[in-house]
């Protein structure tokens, strides 16, 4: 079947299927796991409980099959979909459960509309994303088990370090149980886990950003301490983490990957903004820049909740000190103690009250800061907010990092 006639039939039925979104996605996922529960192992299931990952899903299907003719043009979203993939250890031959798992939904879902031809186009464009992806995939790990110090899969790794950043997070620093030496990563990149559970049917992956620069002996990931809810799994790994996890202990550790990440060099000034622990792979990109120690404008706006749940508040005002190029802003939605109870008359220096909006943040973007480089990381909600702040000043040069799967900030 030609290209051009693909794309027709897709283009005719798809509007069906977007409709209904994320029903149809959450049916594909009811079908899959029927099929193959071993798969569990390699979705995260709070996502499925959210919704999350069959949005992300639903996303990528519509990305892909609308512009089957131009998949070259897809560059930094292919490789944003890869990514993660490979985060999770994914398998060219775990593309065809998916492909048949998702075929027979759309055929489920379309009925009648659901031709022979139609169902060879749904296939055939299928078979070409796949095709795009599992050669993207595997050039990363390629990439990934050939650098120094590099490997494949997941490999043990021991908790050498436990450090408590603020209220609900900590620091694990974790070095190879082989004693190898690191890979070098890009500062804003990620590494996964996957945990054997106690009393959990189902290992369980997690990506965490690397909040320390390349080029230590160890890796540092930060992770906060989410509710603990026992009708949801959300809070699952990150109160293991917190409760169980030990100087000592072992984790099964995913070599760095992301495209979320700040190049070495460069000059044109840099804003960064993040979200609560968002500020995770900003903290690599700023240690990267200390230790290039390049003269170039650099902002950081961090809104967190309060003073007590503020990582790296004082890392970051070191920072700032030493670093006369370096501007660090803080946004406490909650008052610090001691201003809301009279005891002081003002916020510290470098800091607001209240939430992030488009006058202060005017006000922050001083002209030395025209024509700069944009890298923001949080909660989904906040970096929907931030993108329609920036795109209201019109700014073109911009990165984001949503936290969980890939979804869009519209």
């Amino acid at each position: 079947m030609e290209n051009a006639r693909i794309l027709e039939l897709i283009q005719q039925t798809a509007p069906a299927l977007v409709a209904e979104g994320d029903l149809l996605t959450r049916n594909f996922y009811r079908h899959l796991f029927a099929f193959h529960p071993e798969l569990h192992h390699t979705f995260n299931p709070a996502n499925q409980a959210r919704g999350t990952q069959a949005r992300s899903l639903f996303d990528a299907i519509v990305l892909f099959v609308t512009r089957f003719d131009q998949l070259e043009s897809l560059g930094a979203d292919a490789r944003r979909i890869a990514a993660k993939h490979v985060s999770v250890d994914v398998q060219p031959q775990q593309y065809a459960a998916v492909g048949a798992s998702l075929l027979a939904t759309i055929e489920e879902w379309l009925g009648p509309a659901a031709t022979p031809d139609v169902m060879q186009a749904w296939e055939l464009a299928y078979g070409r994303i796949a095709e795009v992806l599992i050669g993207l995939e595997a050039g990363t790990y390629e990439q990934q088990r050939k650098q120094p110090g590099g490997w494949a899969g997941f490999k043990p790794f021991v908790v050498e370090k436990v450090v408590h950043e603020c209220d609900e997070v900590n620091s694990f620093y974790l070095v190879p149980a082989d004693g190898q030496p690191l890979p070098a990563y890009r500062a804003g990149q990620f590494i996964s886990l996957a945990l054997e559970m106690p009393h959990h049917p189902y290992r369980q992956i997690r990506q965490y950003s690397l909040s320390e620069a390349s080029g230590r002996p160890y890796f540092r990931i930060t992770v906060k301490r989410e509710p603990s809810r026992t009708d949801h799994p959300s809070a699952l790994v990150s109160n293991y983490l917190h409760d169980s996890i030990r100087v000592g202990s072992q984790l099964a550790v995913h070599a760095p990957t992301g495209e979320f990440f700040l190049p070495a060099g460069g000059s044109s000034p840099l804003v960064f903004i993040a979200g609560g622990l968002g500020i995770t792979p900003i903290m690599a990109m700023l240690e990267q820049l200390a230790q290039e120690n390049t003269p170039r404008p650099v902002l950081l706006v961090h809104a967190v909740r309060d003073a007590d749940h503020h990582p790296f508040r004082n890392r970051l005002q070191q920072l700032a000190q030493r670093l006369p190029w370096l501007r660090f802003f803080s946004v406490y939605q909650r008052l610090p103690v001691e201003v809301a109870e009279g005891e002081a008359d003002l916020l510290p220096p470098e800091c607001a009250s209240g939430f992030l909006d488009a006058e202060l943040l005017g006000q922050l973007l001083t002209a030395r800061f025209d024509g700069a480089e944009y890298y923001c990381c949080g909660p989904l909600g906040f970096m929907r907010h931030v993108n329609k702040l920036l795109i209201e000043r019109g700014v073109e040069d911009c990165h984001f990092e949503v936290f969980g799967p890939t979804q869009g900030l519209k």
